[in-house]
Protein backbone atom coordinates (compact mmCIF):
# COMPACT_ATOMS: atom_id res chain seq x y z
CA UNK A 1 0.00 0.00 0.00
CA UNK A 2 1.22 3.25 -0.38
CA UNK A 3 1.99 6.18 1.92
CA UNK A 4 -0.21 9.12 1.46
CA UNK A 5 0.42 12.51 3.47
CA UNK A 6 -1.67 15.81 3.63
CA UNK A 7 -0.38 19.20 4.42
CA UNK A 8 -3.47 21.33 5.63
CA UNK A 9 -3.48 24.68 4.04
CA UNK A 10 -5.38 25.90 6.53
CA UNK A 11 -2.66 28.19 8.62
CA UNK A 12 -2.07 29.90 5.30
CA UNK A 13 -5.26 31.06 5.02
CA UNK A 14 -6.01 31.65 8.00
CA UNK A 15 -3.09 34.12 8.31
CA UNK A 16 -4.09 35.49 4.96
CA UNK A 17 -7.78 36.58 6.37
CA UNK A 18 -6.38 37.60 9.29
CA UNK A 19 -3.51 39.95 7.45
CA UNK A 20 -6.62 41.36 4.79
CA UNK A 21 -9.23 42.14 7.45
CA UNK A 22 -6.34 44.49 9.28
CA UNK A 23 -5.79 45.69 6.16
CA UNK A 24 -9.27 46.69 5.24
CA UNK A 25 -9.64 47.81 9.05
CA UNK A 26 -6.54 50.43 8.66
CA UNK A 27 -8.43 51.36 5.08
CA UNK A 28 -11.92 52.30 6.89
CA UNK A 29 -10.18 54.17 9.77
CA UNK A 30 -7.66 56.35 7.27
CA UNK A 31 -10.90 56.55 5.22
CA UNK A 32 -13.15 58.02 7.52
CA UNK A 33 -9.78 60.16 9.42
CA UNK A 34 -9.38 61.87 6.20
CA UNK A 35 -13.36 62.91 6.08
CA UNK A 36 -13.03 64.16 9.27
CA UNK A 37 -9.55 66.17 8.81
CA UNK A 38 -11.46 67.71 5.48
CA UNK A 39 -14.78 68.76 7.27
CA UNK A 40 -13.11 70.63 9.66
CA UNK A 41 -12.84 73.51 6.82
CA UNK A 42 -10.07 76.04 5.77
CA UNK A 43 -8.15 78.49 7.53
CA UNK A 44 -10.25 80.82 10.17
CA UNK A 45 -10.87 83.90 9.17
CA UNK A 46 -13.24 86.20 11.50
CA UNK A 47 -15.20 87.76 8.91
CA UNK A 48 -16.49 84.30 7.59
CA UNK A 49 -15.91 81.79 10.32
CA UNK A 50 -18.55 78.56 10.76
CA UNK A 51 -22.12 79.33 11.85
CA UNK A 52 -23.55 77.52 14.47
CA UNK A 53 -24.18 74.14 13.47
CA UNK A 54 -21.70 74.10 10.83
CA UNK A 55 -18.50 72.04 10.81
CA UNK A 56 -15.74 74.40 12.52
CA UNK A 57 -12.68 76.31 10.54
CA UNK A 58 -9.07 75.64 11.23
CA UNK A 59 -8.35 78.27 13.52
CA UNK A 60 -4.85 76.70 15.22
CA UNK A 61 -4.50 73.26 12.95
CA UNK A 62 -4.53 71.79 16.56
CA UNK A 63 -8.51 70.49 15.92
CA UNK A 64 -7.02 68.76 12.12
CA UNK A 65 -3.90 67.71 13.59
CA UNK A 66 -5.35 65.88 16.42
CA UNK A 67 -7.87 63.71 14.28
CA UNK A 68 -5.73 60.38 15.11
CA UNK A 69 -6.57 56.31 14.41
CA UNK A 70 -5.50 53.47 15.96
CA UNK A 71 -5.48 49.87 15.34
CA UNK A 72 -6.00 46.64 17.55
CA UNK A 73 -5.05 43.57 15.44
CA UNK A 74 -5.48 41.20 18.11
CA UNK A 75 -9.27 42.46 18.78
CA UNK A 76 -9.87 42.95 15.09
CA UNK A 77 -10.50 46.77 16.29
CA UNK A 78 -9.64 50.20 14.78
CA UNK A 79 -10.45 53.67 16.35
CA UNK A 80 -10.40 57.05 15.14
CA UNK A 81 -10.33 60.19 17.86
CA UNK A 82 -8.98 63.11 18.46
CA UNK A 83 -6.68 63.91 20.86
CA UNK A 84 -7.57 68.02 20.64
CA UNK A 85 -8.73 69.07 23.83
CA UNK A 86 -11.20 71.12 22.93
CA UNK A 87 -12.89 68.63 20.39
CA UNK A 88 -15.66 68.37 22.43
CA UNK A 89 -16.94 71.51 23.19
CA UNK A 90 -16.85 72.24 19.64
CA UNK A 91 -18.76 69.28 18.74
CA UNK A 92 -21.43 69.28 21.56
CA UNK A 93 -21.30 73.54 22.04
CA UNK A 94 -21.23 74.90 25.90
CA UNK A 95 -23.45 76.80 27.98
CA UNK A 96 -22.49 80.27 29.42
CA UNK A 97 -19.09 79.23 30.79
CA UNK A 98 -17.12 81.61 33.44
CA UNK A 99 -13.27 82.68 34.29
CA UNK A 100 -12.28 81.82 37.84
CA UNK A 101 -12.53 86.41 38.18
CA UNK A 102 -16.02 85.72 37.67
CA UNK A 103 -16.08 86.82 33.92
CA UNK A 104 -17.94 85.72 31.60
CA UNK A 105 -16.28 83.81 28.59
CA UNK A 106 -20.00 83.10 26.85
CA UNK A 107 -20.97 80.21 25.28
CA UNK A 108 -19.91 78.16 22.44
CA UNK A 109 -22.61 77.00 19.76
CA UNK A 110 -22.39 73.48 18.75
CA UNK A 111 -20.28 72.77 15.19
CA UNK A 112 -20.32 68.95 14.85
CA UNK A 113 -18.08 67.53 12.80
CA UNK A 114 -17.05 64.01 14.60
CA UNK A 115 -20.57 62.43 14.64
CA UNK A 116 -21.56 63.63 11.11
CA UNK A 117 -18.60 62.36 9.57
CA UNK A 118 -19.13 58.62 11.07
CA UNK A 119 -22.55 59.27 9.49
CA UNK A 120 -22.02 60.15 6.49
CA UNK A 121 -18.92 57.44 5.55
CA UNK A 122 -21.26 54.24 7.22
CA UNK A 123 -21.71 53.08 3.73
CA UNK A 124 -18.26 53.83 2.33
CA UNK A 125 -16.96 52.15 5.59
CA UNK A 126 -19.43 48.91 5.02
CA UNK A 127 -17.76 48.91 1.20
CA UNK A 128 -14.29 49.06 2.07
CA UNK A 129 -14.79 46.00 4.81
CA UNK A 130 -16.95 44.06 2.16
CA UNK A 131 -13.86 44.37 0.29
CA UNK A 132 -12.38 41.06 -0.53
CA UNK A 133 -8.89 39.93 0.39
CA UNK A 134 -7.82 36.57 -0.60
Amino acid sequence: MAAFSYKSALPKVLKALDTGSTKNLRVAANHVRRKMRAKVGDQWAPSKGPRPGEPPANRTNRLRKGIKTAFDPKKHESFVGTTAPHSHLLEFGTVDRFKKSGAASGEQKERPFFIPTFREETDEVIKIMETPYL
